[in-house]
C-alpha cells in the first residue's frame, strides 16, 4: 500500500475534494443504506447540509491518503467534552487495511486534550459498524431521530487504548 497521510481539509480548497468525498460516501452507503432516490438527488440532499454545516465551522474533516488517492475521511465535530464522529468513510478497496487504524491515530493527536467522550451513530442495516463500536467499548444508548441508526456512547480514553499500541 502506498504511504498514507493526513490531513485536515482547506476550505479554501473545498471544490476540489467535495465531489471526491461525496463518492466515496455514496459508493459505500449505496450498498448498505440506498435511498432509492437518484445519485444527483443524493448528492444535493447531502451538499445542503454538509457545506452551510463546514462553511459555520460546525463540522470538521481529516481527509486520509494512500500517496495520490484520496483513501477516506473522517466527519467530525466536538461540543464540549465530547467528540461525535458522523462519518467515517473509507473506499472499499482500502477497507480493512492499515487506512482506518491510521486515521484514528491521527484523529487522537487532533482532538482537544478537554474531550473526554466519543459518540457515533450507525446506520441500522450497516452490519460491520456496530461491531467495531462496541470494540472500541462504545456503548448503545439510543436512536438517531428518524429511528434509522444507533448512537453509541463511550470513554474517549478507552477507545483509544486500541490505537497506541
Amino acid at each position: 500500500m502506498s504511504k498514507l497521510a493526513f490531513c485536515e481539509l482547506d476550505k479554501a480548497n473545498a471544490g476540489e475534494w467535495i465531489p471526491q468525498v461525496f463518492d466515496i460516501l455514496y459508493t459505500n452507503m449505496s450498498q448498505i443504506a440506498p435511498t432509492g432516490n437518484a445519485r444527483k438527488e443524493d448528492q444535493a440532499m447531502w451538499q445542503s447540509y454538509f457545506l452551510p454545516a463546514l462553511e459555520q465551522g460546525k463540522i470538521q474533516v481529516v481527509l486520509a491518503y494512500a500517496g495520490e488517492t484520496l483513501a477516506g475521511y473522517c466527519q467530525y465535530s466536538v461540543r464540549g467534552d465530547t467528540v461525535l464522529v458522523e462519518e467515517v468513510e473509507i473506499k472499499p478497496e482500502y477497507q480493512r487495511s492499515m487506512v482506518f487504524y491510521r486515521l484514528c491515530q491521527f484523529m487522537l493527536q487532533t482532538v482537544p486534550e478537554n474531550v473526554r467522550y466519543l459518540e457515533a451513530y450507525a446506520d441500522k442495516r450497516n452490519r460491520d459498524s456496530p461491531p467495531i463500536l462496541k470494540t472500541l467499548e462504545m456503548q448503545k444508548i439510543g436512536q438517531n431521530k428518524s429511528g434509522t441508526g444507533w448512537h453509541f456512547r463511550g470513554e474517549l480514553a478507552k477507545a483509544a487504548e486500541r490505537f497506541r499500541r
